[in-house]
């Protein structure tokens, strides 16, 4: 069986699906004091000019300010490399297909032999850190884990 394109394989649930909710416990290391957590300008104009965000002209310097400190306090949510994502303590995700036995046949796109290298460096270390593992699945393409 041929996937034609635009066929849609899966879908992603909606907030509205939610069965339970667990409460927010803060890492121990996390200072509970806020005033502590306030960085210098300087800090927070590097910390903006790398993670490239835009920020409305229209706020004051102070809600400017206020505004990077809050994602300064939490940039572990920003992945700005591989290497910084972090994995949620127990939880994985599960994607249900819409047809589980459809095999999905599709040609390898020719690559280059730099973005193949690249493409085998990102997967060793995506598999290295516990982010992907490999399938037991007979159907997925090889270049798929």
């Amino acid at each position: 069986m041929t996937v034609r394109h635009f066929t849609k394989l899966g879908t992603i649930s909606t907030l509205d699906c939610i069965n339970t909710i667990q409460p927010l416990v803060r890492p121990k290391e996390t200072k509970e004091n806020d005033e502590n957590m306030t960085q210098t300008p300087e800090i927070l104009e590097a910390f903006a000019k790398r993670y490239k965000f835009q920020i409305s002209s229209e706020l004051t310097l102070r809600q400017r300010y206020e505004l990077l400190n809050v994602l300064y306090e939490f940039k572990d949510t920003f992945a700005f490399e591989i290497t910084d994502m972090k994995m949620h303590q127990n939880y994985q995700a599960h994607l249900e297909l819409k047809r589980p036995g459809t095999t999905v046949k599709s040609r390898q796109f020719p690559l280059e032999r730099e973005d193949e290298a690249e493409i085998d460096k990102q997967i060793l270390e995506m598999k290295a850190m516990g982010l992907i593992k490999k399938s037991g699945e007979k159907n997925l393409i090889a270049q798929f884990f």
